[in-house]
């Protein structure tokens, strides 16, 4: 499977999900910008690939990606998508 992950101008993160036929590139939404990209597989729980968008020029966030498509596919509330910056 593939993801993009999209930034919202609001600072929400949205993980789209689509199947292989379909390019990075063409996933978008209003007001967002594309942050990673990639590739995905289901064994065993979430497994994030290596590879990443060649049409996005992105890479997987590895750790936080595999943590946005389980909260998408378990349909977690809101607080898993917002990104809470805490610098000043």
């Amino acid at each position: 499977m593939k993801y993009v992950v999209l930034k919202h101008k609001s600072g929400v993160l949205m993980p789209v999900i689509f199947p292989e036929h379909v390019t990075h590139s063409t996933v978008k939404i209003d007001d967002c910008v594309a942050d990673s990209a990639g590739f995905f597989a289901i064994k065993n729980g979430i497994t994030i690939l290596d590879e990443g968008s060649e049409s996005l020029k992105l890479s997987p966030n590895k750790e936080r990606d595999e943590q946005l498509i389980v909260a998408t596919l378990m349909n977690m509330g809101i607080y898993a998508f917002v990104v809470y910056n805490h610098e000043k």
